[in-house]
């Protein structure tokens, strides 16, 4: 099974595939890039379940994360994201929840979402 089941990046202005696998910057149209992923592959390589059971870091959800090796990964010592219910919110939204971001995480910094991934 692929460590990343990243298939391309994609032009945000233009909808134009561009590969995923040099280095980019932006499209040629100039815009942003969008990283494209195989969520069918995914789908029939993983389930839920195995993924709750992994440890509780970014790096449980490999599969969508643009990384294609395991020894290319770069750990923080980052943990998962507490989230807050918030029940009297998005009244007909079940389950709505906000990332809680008062306490400083491993990084040492209240905000060091995506760092790792960069």
């Amino acid at each position: 099974m692929p460590h990343s089941f990243l298939s391309h990046l994609e032009c945000s202005r233009t909808g134009e595939r561009v590969a995923a696998d040099a280095v980019q910057g932006l499209s040629p149209a100039g815009a942003p890039l969008l990283a494209r992923y195989d969520l069918g592959g995914v789908r029939e390589a993983v389930t839920p379940k195995e993924i709750a059971g992994r440890e509780p870091t970014l790096w449980r959800y490999h599969e969508v994360l643009p990384v294609r090796s395991p020894e290319h990964v770069v750990n923080l010592g980052e943990g998962m994201t507490p989230l807050l219910r918030l029940p009297r919110y998005g009244r007909g939204v079940r389950g709505i929840a906000m990332p809680t971001n008062g306490n400083a995480g491993a990084a040492g910094q209240a905000r060091s979402f995506g760092g790792e991934a960069a």
